[in-house]
C-alpha cells in the first residue's frame, strides 16, 4: 500500500512542486496550504507524514505541530523552512517533529530524507528540551 504524504505549504509554487516530487516517488499524496486545512485534512484521513511549513497565516506549522502533540494517530512530520534561527529548530524539536530540513532543499535530498523517515521506527520517548 502506498504512503500517505500530507504536503503544508502556503507558497502555492512550492507546494506544487513538493507535491508532484513525492508523487514521482511513488507516494500518494494531499495538500494544505495552511495549518487550519491541514489539521482539517489530517481528522479526516490518516498520514504516514507530514511535511510542514513554519510560517502560513491564520495558523503556522508550530501551532500544528502543538495540536499533533496528543493526537492518537499522530503522522511523523518533517519541518521545512527558511528560518533557520535556532529558536525556530528548538521550538520544532520541542514540539516533537521528526526531521527539520532547511529550504532551498534538493529535491533528491527530501526524497531521501521522506524514504529514511518512513523506513524508522518511531523512537518511543519523545524529546524534551532543556532550558536554564
Amino acid at each position: 500500500m502506498k504512503k500517505k504524504i500530507l504536503v503544508v505549504e502556503d507558497d502555492r509554487a512550492i507546494r506544487l512542486l513538493t507535491s508532484e516530487l513525492m508523487k514521482t516517488a511513488g507516494y500518494s499524496v494531499d495538500s494544505a496550504k495552511d495549518g487550519v486545512e491541514a489539521l482539517a485534512k489530517i481528522e479526516k484521513k490518516k498520514f504516514d507524514l507530514v511535511l510542514l511549513d513554519i510560517w502560513m497565516p491564520r495558523m503556522n506549522g508550530l501551532e500544528v505541530l502543538s495540536q499533533l502533540r496528543d493526537s492518537p494517530s499522530r503522522p511523523k512530520v518533517i519541518v521545512m523552512t527558511a528560518d533557520n534561527t535556532p529558536e525556530t529548530l528548538l521550538a520544532a524539536v520541542r514540539e516533537q517533529a521528526y526531521h527539520y530540513i532547511s529550504k532551498p532543499f534538493q529535491p533528491r535530498f527530501l526524497q531521501e530524507l521522506v524514504r529514511k523517515t518512513l523506513a524508522s521506527k518511531p523512537s518511543g520517548e519523545p524529546i524534551e528540551v532543556a532550558e536554564e
